[in-house]
């Protein structure tokens, strides 16, 4: 290295951010003295340092073509206008905003993919508590019977009543793997959560960082803590970002220094560095009049307002007359490192002994600057390590002033590691390769101007159509005599020839003997309409272009689909765009991946500081942070698809698998996640209570069987005994008939022989007699009652119909007719 060389390194403050103390690091001059140094090497305008400057300025033609507010003045040369007012044709310079449409296009359907923060503990300890959760379930699974049985001896709950049964092994496997997670892990999850939803981040910065990606090729977030164990993240402004030299496309481990420029308002830049109780060696008020006055200037601003010394004895909250002007502010981080320098020696027993110095072992700094070297002792050894460690400055650089210098509000420490902490910001270029790399959307600048000169064209032409017309020769054009003292008038002639076709004319002109020429005749055709149909098929060819550059085709944006169109052809055209445009969503992903990780780290060392050690073991713990990405889109399709399949399958009793109910709760779920274990779980209970209920109504059947056939036996049974009654009863009627047959026979033999029977006979005969006697009364008694009942009767109908035919002799003929 030439000397040259050598006093342009050791001129460099940012080569010389190395110290050899703290107490040298925290000296507010050398942070001056840095962040001055950065500051002057990104904003410079010579050559071999403008890469900022001339990167801004490309940025902000970018962004106003992005949203349709180009300035088209650069086109009117092209056309050969010099001024718009001064256009010899009305000229219509309104900006065109196709461009405004495909990025909002492309910027839509990427958002439509819902993202989900993961978090997986990945050290020893968590990954053998999860093996063990593994095996505690198999162990569920194949010993069931085994541990319902010692519970129910013992009276104890050996497993808990929610555990997980698996169905087997591979389904354990899946969701162990995918569904499960540990306490801590839900932990950090819930946090990630709800970080998200206080920055906003589905509906603001998630389509805000997709935009800075498509537009710019840039996205970057930090990190800023609110109060003690709360953060927040925000999204930088791409524009106002300068950072050092790097070649990957995430700068988490190539950048050192990085920063950003922004405004404050007099009255929030009072508040933060204004001299105050809490601030003693801030900014006096005179200073901040004089630093607002000059950034003012500076941005090509009026500043009319000379200093008065009340202002500064006015209270602060006393608004002042240049409150609302602004102060340009240089924020930054910048990664400095101090020695670290420990004395290895050896105690008596011969055992290491490490100590830790504060400054440089055996060398003495004196008040001149020189430094005085000691001797080292033989048994002494020194080690020499690089401690690294961010440093915030804030610069005000139109002024000068150093407003602050120390550690930053956000110290991101990767667990133990204190010796390399991370950066709040959080950057990516896709496809960086430490140059300036073109944007998606910049693919399309060339032709987007294209397209704009013609349309300017085109509306030029527009405003030149001629209407059809009549070439008239004046030297004819007279009025025509008809020699009878009437003539045609020369406007009469036109109307004929215009709604006729007919031309009206004379072929004696004023000079009978010069010939005479009609005095109507066609016009040359004009072709501006068919350059203007021309014009058009050509902004077609652009629009075509330009949606192949951007990867954004009409099945995507849904600007030309056809009603007959495929839906698989649609669906495979749109899906072929993404591989156009994949590399944002991976670049939008990876910072906020980094910004998750950076979130956990801040919440574990909020945890392990605060809070006792628990059986988690969160100091061992290791976490390693992921995104999930869904599309919310094809997530609703699917769902609806499984929604109508499973509605439409019915059980054994012709119930859908999946009632009205069921649906609305699935449509409404926004998780995807939950929806498909809501339906799962959903699926599962109503085949449980199908089954239940098919059980139930065949145990109820099979009941109903038992009572029936109980019944029809019992019916049976009685029907057997009453007919065994009735043939009991029938055999003593006819016995006892055949022994009084047999007995009046035996008596009556008695009586013809001569013999007198015994009185007890003559008794018999009598009871037999009288018994004959009663039952031919009661019969004859049972038929005079019937025949009355039948005269009865016979009357009641007779009397009916009498009454019937004294009512229809009172009624109309029609009526008797109905």
């Amino acid at each position: 290295m030439s000397e040259n060389n050598a006093n342009q390194v050791s001129s460099n403050p940012l080569l010389q951010r190395f110290f050899d103390s703290p107490a040298e690091r925290q000296n507010i001059e050398n942070g001056k003295r840095i962040v001055s140094a950065f500051y002057q090497q990104q904003v410079s305008n010579q050559t071999n340092l403008n890469f900022f400057f001339g990167r801004k300025q490309r940025w902000q033609e970018l962004l106003l073509w992005a949203k349709g507010s180009q300035d088209m003045k650069q086109f009117l040369n092209m056309i050969d206008v010099s001024d718009a007012n001064k256009a010899y044709v009305n000229l219509d310079t309104t900006p065109q905003r196709i461009a405004a449409k495909f990025v909002g296009t492309l910027v839509e359907s990427m958002a439509k993919n819902k993202t989900y923060p993961q978090v997986k503990a990945i050290d020893d300890g968590s990954m053998n508590e999860k093996q063990q959760r593994l095996f505690d379930a198999l162990y569920r699974m194949y010993d069931k019977d085994l541990i319902n049985q010692l519970s129910e001896e013992a009276g104890v709950q050996f497993e808990p009543p929610n555990a997980y049964v698996p169905d087997d092994e591979i389904s354990a496997k899946v969701y162990f793997e995918l569904e499960d997670r540990l306490p801590k892990e839900m932990r950090f999850e819930q946090m990630l959560l709800n970080t998200q939803n206080n920055i906003k981040f589905e509906r603001v910065l998630n389509r805000k960082g997709i935009f800075d990606l498509v537009t710019l090729n840039f996205e970057a977030t930090k990190i800023e803590r609110l109060a003690p164990k709360s953060y927040t993240v925000r999204k930088c402004v791409p524009t106002n970002m300068v950072y050092n030299f790097f070649m990957n496309d995430t700068g988490e481990q190539e950048i050192s220094m990085i920063g950003e420029f922004y405004n404050l308002k007099v009255k929030d830049f009072r508040e933060k560095f204004g001299k105050s109780e809490s601030n003693p060696s801030g900014l006096t008020e005179q200073q901040i009049f004089e630093l607002a006055r000059s950034s003012t200037n500076k941005n090509i601003g009026t500043f009319s307002f000379n200093w008065i010394p009340q202002w500064e004895y006015s209270a602060s909250n006393v608004s002042r007359p240049y409150d609302d002007y602004s102060i340009m502010v240089f924020d930054c981080e910048i990664d400095c490192g101090e020695d670290a320098y420990y004395v290895q020696k050896k105690d008596n027993f011969g055992r290491d002994i490490i100590e830790s110095k504060k400054g440089v072992p055996y060398q003495v700094k004196q008040k001149d600057g020189n430094v005085v070297r000691q001797e080292k002792p033989d048994n002494v050894e020194v080690i020499k390590k690089k401690r690294n460690s961010w440093m915030r400055g804030v610069y005000a650089p139109y002024g000068d002033v150093m407003l602050y210098w120390g550690r930053p509000d956000v110290i991101v420490c990767p667990y133990t590691s204190v010796n390399k902490t991370l950066s709040s910001y959080t950057v990516n270029i896709p496809n960086n390769d430490g140059d300036y790399v073109p944007s998606l959307f910049e693919r399309i600048l060339e032709p987007l101007k294209e397209y704009s000169l013609t349309k300017l064209k085109r509306k030029q032409l527009i405003t030149q159509v001629k209407p059809s017309g009549i070439r008239i020769d004046i030297e004819s054009a007279r009025n025509l005599d008809l020699g009878n003292g009437d003539s045609i008038a020369w406007e009469e002639v036109v109307r004929i020839y215009n709604q006729t076709g007919n031309e009206v004319w004379s072929s004696k002109g004023i000079d009978p003997l010069q010939p005479q020429a009609p005095p109507l005749s066609n016009t040359v055709q004009d072709n501006t309409v068919q350059k203007i149909a021309e014009l058009t098929n050509i902004l077609n060819a652009i629009v075509a272009e330009i949606r192949d550059l951007i990867g954004v085709p009409v099945y995507r944006d849904g600007s030309d689909v056809g009603d007959r169109t495929a839906a698989k052809l649609a669906e495979g055209q749109n899906a072929s765009s993404y591989n156009v445009t994949d590399f944002i969503l991976n670049a939008h992903n990876q910072v906020w991946e980094e910004t998750y990780y950076k979130l956990c780290l801040l919440h574990w060392n909020d945890i392990v500081k605060e809070e006792p050690e628990s059986a988690n073991d969160m100091l061992n713990t290791r976490f390693d942070v992921s995104i999930q990405m869904k599309s919310t889109e094809y997530q609703k399709q699917l769902m609806e698809a499984d929604i109508q399949r499973w509605s439409q399958v019915v059980d054994a009793q012709g119930n859908p698998m999946l009632s009205p109910k069921d649906a609305m709760i699935l449509r409404d779920i926004e998780n995807p996640k939950l929806q498909r274990w809501y339906l799962v779980s959903t699926l599962e209970k109503n085949k449980r209570e199908s089954e239940e209920r098919s059980a139930r109504l065949q145990e109820q059947n099979a009941a109903v069987q038992m009572d029936s056939m109980k019944a029809a036996k019992e019916e049976e049974f009685k029907a057997l005994e009453a007919k065994m009654v009735i043939d009991t009863k029938s055999k003593q009627f006819e016995s006892k008939e055949k022994k009084e047959q047999i007995f009046l026979e035996k008596i009556g033999e008695m009586r013809k022989a001569g013999i007198t029977p015994p009185p007890e006979w003559v008794r018999v005969e009598t009871q037999i007699l009288q018994g004959l006697l009663m039952d031919a009364s009661v019969e004859n008694r049972e038929t005079e009652m019937a025949i009355e009942q039948g005269i009865q009767e016979a009357e009641q109908e007779q009397m009916a119909a009498m009454q019937e035919q004294q009512m229809q002799g009172q009624m109309q003929p029609q009526e008797q007719m109905m």
